[in-house]
């Protein structure tokens, strides 16, 4: 029995003629994947001149036409005749291993039918693309009988203060199965991709920074077999555009922007995961939407309070003397007194010999604090991407000097709407950017949290003190959702 999350697959697989004989490329990759989501309409009529031409083929069709009106029973007839007549093609090998969307009972679709060597041809083919950028080869397992996961439950924490250390595996870095760009204002387009089981639970990552941007190396802390992972840029950040654009970016409108986005792909409830300034958006979000949260991993808690954003500039230096005296060096004397002005002036100035300057000797000293064991070549690779420091610093200080567009003590203040859901904090001990004692006031506030704070653990996810809690956190909660 041919799985009916496949058949989409299936239909583009017989029809594609001459696909392996044009050289596929990974652009034709992207295109062929992005071409399944606008299948998910039951009136959409797949058209296989406008496929051919979608995927730079040329070649001539002679298609025989085929109606699914009442269920899936005819096609799959037509697909063992089709393995019967080509005995040595072997879908369910192929199949098996490629992604796919959910099917939809009635469409029209037309069906190429090919002979047996240019049908093996094109098989291996796409195959072999896409296997060897290890887009999706985990997909087997997913998708061999999968059934939808109940990602709707609720569940408790216990109220737990720990220092835990964990030996967990980090899981493969993956690329998205999907990628997009959404509109969510006159001026702004955030990106937007997807990874993972599409059948799976729901969670959305919220980047820190702000500024920073979403990367596939966060996939690592999540089996995608059980995870459906959505990461966007928030405004101004990384691939949205416009880039590095302060009008119109706040808190307020992020919140907006992800409220957007969950109602585009469809999503009733998620979890959301946020790190540093991802954590303090999540929360806002979930004060603002706690009906569409199921639960929270948050990690290097930063709650937007003055004494937050003035330890950056000023109390980081007492724990960080060395490169202090650096960041501090880059501003005349005179200035001193009010160092979130001196750098906001310079940052926001259009000349890029002023305002990257300011950039590199900012990011200098926060890439130098985030780790338990200082690494001074990651601090020269994070100086290397220009776009990154700017982006970053100027969403910093933006936010900052507009006190993170909060009122005083705003995300404890609200902590009822939201203490019911279970979050699990993960904080390190030694964090020097956001002090633990944030993580500790917050989990004060959240009746339904555990406060895991990690011993050798600084700022960073990328330490492996931190990715490996944040790993055994996500499959506590996949384990407790599926129960």
């Amino acid at each position: 029995m041919i799985n009916k999350y496949l058949l989409k697959i299936i239909i583009l697989t017989v029809c594609l003629h001459n696909y392996a004989q044009a050289s596929p490329t990974q652009e034709h990759i992207e295109q062929f994947f992005n071409y399944l989501t606008f299948l998910g309409d039951p009136e959409h009529e797949i058209d296989f001149y406008s496929v051919q031409s979608f995927m730079t083929c040329d070649c001539t069709i002679q298609s025989n036409n085929i109606i699914i009106s009442q269920g899936i029973e005819e096609f799959i007839a037509y697909i063992h005749r089709m393995q019967n007549k080509y005995e040595n093609v072997s879908y369910s090998s192929f199949l098996e291993n490629l992604l796919i969307f959910e099917n939809k009972a009635a469409f029209h679709f037309q069906v190429q039918c090919i002979e047996k060597n240019g049908l093996q041809r094109n098989l291996e083919a796409i195959a072999l693309v896409i296997f060897q950028e290890g887009k999706i080869s985990y997909w087997k397992e997913v998708f061999c009988e999968m059934q939808p996961q109940n990602t709707s439950k609720e569940f408790s924490l216990n109220h737990l203060y720990e220092e835990p250390h964990f030996d967990h595996h980090l899981y493969p870095i993956t690329a998205p199965f999907r990628e997009g760009f959404l509109t969510v204002s006159k001026i702004h387009t955030i990106f937007y991709a997807t990874y993972g089981n599409p059948k799976g639970i729901p969670i959305v990552i919220l980047h820190g920074g702000p500024g920073e941007g979403c990367c596939d190396e966060l996939t690592q802390f999540f089996d995608l077999k059980r995870y459906y992972v959505i990461m966007l840029d928030q405004r101004g950040s990384k691939r949205s555009i416009p880039f590095a654009s302060m009008e119109e970016n706040t808190p307020s409108h992020s919140v907006a922007d992800i409220e957007t986005l969950r109602k585009h792909l469809g999503i009733e409830k998620w979890l959301v995961f946020g790190g540093s300034w991802g954590s303090t958006l999540a929360i806002l979000y979930g004060q603002s939407h706690p009906e569409h949260c199921q639960g929270f991993i948050l990690r290097g808690i930063f709650l937007g309070r003055e004494q937050d954003y003035l330890h950056l500039l000023y109390g980081m230096g007492k724990l960080a003397p060395n490169g202090y005296e650096k960041f501090l060096g880059h501003i005349p004397e005179e200035e001193h007194s009010d160092l979130l002005s001196a750098y906001y002036a310079r940052i926001i100035d259009p000349n890029p010999e002023i305002h990257m300057p300011a950039a590199r000797a900012f990011m200098e000293f926060d890439a130098a604090c985030v780790r338990f064991s200082p690494n001074p070549l990651l601090v020269e690779n994070v100086l290397k991407n220009d776009q990154y420091i700017y982006s970053v610093t100027k969403h910093f200080l933006h936010y900052s000097i507009n006190q993170f567009f909060l009122k005083p003590d705003q995300i404890l203040s609200n902590m009822n709407k939201i203490k019911h859901l279970p979050a699990i904090i993960i904080h390190g001990k030694y964090d020097i950017v956001t002090l633990p004692e944030n993580a500790y006031a917050l989990y004060q506030k959240w009746d339904n949290s555990t406060l895991w704070m990690i011993r050798q653990g600084g700022h960073t996810s990328t330490e492996y003190s931190n990715a490996a809690a944040l790993a055994t956190a996500l499959d506590f909660f996949a384990d407790k959702i599926a129960r």
